[in-house]
């Protein structure tokens, strides 16, 4: 009646190898070509996975860089503020200065005109004040001699 499993798998493999060459060829081909792509797909992917690693490694070490950098700005942004402080102030010490100066100039004119006014007259007001000075020098001296005469117990 029927032939057995055995028989029926191996009638069949030979019905396959004499009716199916062509395509058991074509799929023998395709499954190789198929292993192949698999191997370089694998070999893609780890080569991705790698990339994917390197450039994971690259940002954090691209962001420690930009923190270093933002406390770098920081500190300079600081020296910045104290540097135009330090602007203001000598920029206030030299407005205090020309306003001395200003004031200085002023009372230079003032003298000026005094200078300009007692120039003309300097010699009759030094001699005044020598004739002044001798009289008073002479007469201070006779003073003592007076006084020391009239009263010799007080010296």
């Amino acid at each position: 009646m029927g032939a057995c499993v055995c028989c029926c798998g191996l009638r069949l493999l030979i019905c396959f190898s004499f009716l199916f060459p062509v395509q058991l060829a074509a799929e023998k081909e395709a499954t190789l070509r198929l292993k192949g792509e698999n191997g370089i797909m694998r070999k893609k992917f780890s080569a991705l996975q790698k990339d994917i690693e390197d450039q994971r490694e690259e940002i954090k070490s691209l962001l420690e860089k930009q923190q270093q950098l933002y406390e770098k700005i920081k500190g300079l942004e600081k020296d910045i503020q104290g540097h135009k402080k330090e602007i203001n102030e000598r920029e206030e010490t030299i407005q205090d200065k020309e306003k001395r100066i200003y004031d200085l100039k002023k009372k230079n004119q003032e003298l000026e005109k005094f200078k300009f006014v007692l120039g003309k007259w300097w010699p009759v007001n030094w001699f005044l004040f020598l004739v002044r000075w001798f009289f008073s020098s002479v007469l201070f001296s006779h003073l003592c001699i007076v006084f020391f005469f009239l009263f010799p117990h007080c010296s």
